[in-house]
Order: C-alpha cells, then sequence, then structure tokens
C-alpha cells in the first residue's frame, strides 16, 4: 500500500527513518515538518514548533480528505498536541470526517483517548534502555 508518514516532531534529515524511506520510494514517502527536540521554556523555539506543526497538520488534513495514499502514519502527533502546538478539537474533526479506505497510523506518547478511538493503530514506545542513556551518540545506519 501506498503509505506517507508525516513527523510532527522531528526535524528534516536528523533520523534514521528518513535515510530508510528514500529505499522504499516511491511507495513510502516521508516528510520531517518538525523543528526538533522541544523546550517548553523556549517561547520562540516553541512559537516555530507551533507553525511547523500546524503546517504539518495542514498536510495531513489533506491526507485525510483527498488522498495519495492508503496508509497516514502521523508520527508524534499525540506529542504536538500534549505540547498544545496543535488544537485537539481540529484533529479530531479532521478525523472524523477522513476517506473511509485511508487507515490512519498514530504513534508518539499519551494520545488522548478521543484521539486513539478515532485512529485505525496507535502505539507508544517505552525504551527501557537506551544508548542515549549511557552518554553514546547517535549512531549511523541506526539513528542517522
Amino acid at each position: 500500500m501506498r503509505t506517507h508518514i508525516i513527523q510532527f516532531v522531528k526535524a528534516p534529515g536528523c533520523s534514521g527513518e528518513q535515510a530508510a524511506v528514500e529505499k522504499l520510494a516511491p511507495l513510502v514517502s516521508l516528510v520531517a515538518a518538525g523543528t526538533g527536540f522541544l523546550s517548553p521554556g523556549d517561547e520562540a523555539g516553541m512559537e516555530k514548533a507551533r507553525q511547523a506543526a500546524r503546517s504539518a497538520w495542514a498536510e495531513a488534513a489533506r491526507y485525510l480528505r483527498e488522498g495519495g495514499a492508503d496508509i497516514l502514519v502521523l508520527d508524534e502527533l499525540p506529542v504536538a498536541l500534549s505540547y498544545r502546538l496543535l488544537d485537539l478539537a481540529e484533529v479530531l474533526a479532521a478525523f472524523a470526517k477522513r476517506r473511509p479506505d485511508l487507515h490512519v497510523i498514530v504513534t508518539g506518547r499519551d494520545a488522548p483517548k478521543e484521539l486513539c478511538q478515532q485512529a485505525d493503530l496507535v502505539t507508544e514506545m517505552v525504551a527501557r534502555k537506551h544508548p542515549y542513556d549511557q552518554g553514546r551518540a547517535a549512531e549511523l545506519g541506526i539513528d542517522l
């Protein structure tokens, strides 16, 4: 199935997913639309993140309505919602009007119950052990 992935937090050029998807094109496409790590105390940075999330959401809403993919993956959408980069009511309204043939996958922590009810599949990954916690940097082929 044609799959489109929209990353709401990750910035362009900084994840292993982006490199992997290039090998799967044109069947799979990905847009890293975020600004990177979020710092709630940095109001200017949060405003940039909010603008990036709104732009990413406009693209997601278009896919929900019009097509272009059979599967839509909304990576870290719950994170964008929990940081109030997007309005939950607006997201739910778009989900309620989505194409019936579209499979929607949502990934990220703290997904609101209402969002879980609207999506087809919701995942939250929990790290039990991570190289970052041990002071290791991102590795080519794994993280980059």
